[in-house]
């Protein structure tokens, strides 16, 4: 019998959950498929962050001046940095379904005047 994906096999070889870590925190080595009982929680890694309750490990932190937009609020352990609007000299492109790609584009003279 084979675990499923979020347990591991304890000493008498039964699956069981994988131990779940508060917002802030990961597992210190990866759990699942039978593997990993051991593990323990620690604290995400700088520049990264977990936002919810879970066995799943922290995720990278956006950066905002990668995308170049102004940065809002800094990422901590438990929360992603948020981008405000777009630096000066950029603009956020809409796509043809009308939706606002994420990341600014430099403005130039080629720049049409019916974008922000």
């Amino acid at each position: 019998m084979s675990c499923q994906e979020s347990e591991y096999r304890d000493e008498h070889g039964k699956c069981t959950p994988c131990r779940k870590c508060m917002s802030g925190q990961e597992l210190s080595k990866d759990c699942g498929y039978g593997s990993g009982g051991d593990a323990q929680c620690v604290a995400c890694p700088p520049r990264k962050f977990k936002d919810s309750w879970g066995h799943h490990g922290c995720k990278p932190c956006l950066s905002c001046t990668l995308i170049n937009r102004v940065q809002k609020s800094n990422c901590t352990a438990t929360a992603n940095a948020v981008c405000g609007e777009c630096l000066p000299g950029f603009y956020r492109k809409a796509r043809l379904s009308g939706q606002l790609d994420w990341e600014c584009i430099p403005c130039t003279k080629q720049t049409p005047s019916s974008e922000p």
